[in-house]
């Protein structure tokens, strides 16, 4: 018996020495890979989850993306990272897409086939933020998408038939838009006929062509009539239509919806036909570029996303660009593992309970199609 108890004793000893050394080596293990993690990092970093900002820089007569980044860059206080509350890092990437169509495709093949891509940001207008998302709706695990300056209807539209789910746009759509402007126009004519001259722009014919054509058909259910509907630009003067109100029926106001850099050269024109009428700039103008350019005492309005307290001259894309930074930083401090398909479902399941009371362009909350329904347009008169 005793022989037997001593067997025993002796088989658990050794069995509880072979837990106890289970248990050390496990230890071990686990600080010895963690010391080496450390190490490895160090000396070989890890490749960071990413944000691609897609955006031109450097167009001097295409200021808008230039003011976003500027904002962007300001409220990240000029770091290309994002640090989270989980200790994990998100790092920036800004990319140019030159203002090209065939740029922004292209960039956005090799953002989708890097799988550390899992946000775009961008692009910086709405012609080439559909390049963008055509092909993202193509992909099988595509990054999610932020529109800081689109506003054509389509696009979410789009999204929606593809059920693209993780996209999020921060301005108003061009129907708000269309109904503002036709609102200003009744109130400047104060006539019940009223006749209008729209301009789209052939820069950013997704965006004017489409805005041109909720215009005119809610001026026309207003009573209004369409006396020209043209695209223009720097290839296709405003010189042959304008001059020729000097003989044919005269607009009571302009309409123009297009970028800025077209919108200064359509005031040029007008100032240079002595031809007084009122106009309409739609929000691709809105830019520190246009404000400082005026001159003369032609009645002269603005369509615009951001609510202005004080002076018109802060009408600016660079609050957009604060605000994307503010609602990015957001969503990824609601992510412990931040990778693309974690980052594509939370925006998909959560986008209605993504908020920004206080954002400098204002607020936002968005509904399950990724439409900011607190977004809306203002129509300023530009003192010039």
């Amino acid at each position: 018996m005793n022989s037997k108890l001593s067997n025993l004793i002796k088989l658990l000893k050794n069995k509880f020495t072979w837990i106890i050394s289970f248990v050390i080596l496990s230890i071990l293990s686990i600080v010895i890979r963690d010391q080496w993690t450390q190490i490895k990092n160090n000396v070989w970093p890890q490749k960071n989850p990413y944000v691609a900002v897609v955006m031109s820089k450097n167009i001097p007569d295409f200021p808008v993306p230039i003011e976003f980044l500027e904002g962007f860059k300001k409220a990240a206080g000029d770091k290309e990272y994002i640090e989270t509350v989980y200790n994990r890092v998100i790092s920036i990437k800004y990319i140019d897409d030159f203002g090209s169509p065939e740029i922004a495709r292209e960039i956005t093949k090799r953002l989708c086939n890097d799988k550390y891509c899992v946000l775009i940001v961008g692009n910086s207008n709405s012609t080439l933020t559909e390049q963008t998302l055509n092909i993202l709706l193509k992909q099988e695990n595509p990054p999610s998408f932020i529109m800081p300056i689109a506003t054509s209807n389509e696009l979410i539209d789009r999204a929606k038939i593809a059920n693209y789910k993780a996209i999020l746009r921060l301005p108003p759509n061009n129907k708000k838009q269309a109904e503002k402007i036709v609102q200003a126009i009744r109130s400047v004519v104060k006539k019940k006929a009223f006749k209008v001259a729209i301009y789209s722009d052939s820069d950013n014919p997704f965006y004017s062509i489409n805005l041109t054509r909720d215009v005119a058909n809610i001026a026309r259910e207003a009573g209004g009539l369409i006396i020209a509907e043209e695209t223009i630009g720097p290839f296709n003067s405003f010189y042959s239509s304008l001059s020729m109100y000097r003989t044919r029926t005269k607009p009571d106001i302009i309409v123009y919806n297009g970028l800025v850099h077209n919108g200064l050269l359509l005031l040029d024109q007008l100032q240079n036909t002595n031809l007084n009428f009122p106009i309409i700039l739609s929000d691709g103008c809105m830019s520190n570029k246009l404000v400082k350019y005026l001159k003369g005492e032609r009645k002269i309005f603005i369509t615009s996303t951001v609510k202005v307290k004080e002076n018109i001259k802060n009408l600016t894309y660079s609050s957009y660009g604060e605000d994307t930074y503010k609602i990015i930083e957001k969503i990824i401090n609601d992510i412990t593992i931040i990778n693309r398909k974690n980052l594509y479902q939370y925006i998909s399941k959560n986008k209605e309970n993504i908020q920004l009371d206080y954002g400098t362009a204002g607020k936002y909350k968005f509904n399950g199609y990724g439409e900011n329904v607190l977004a809306k347009y203002s129509i300023y008169k530009v003192l010039c």
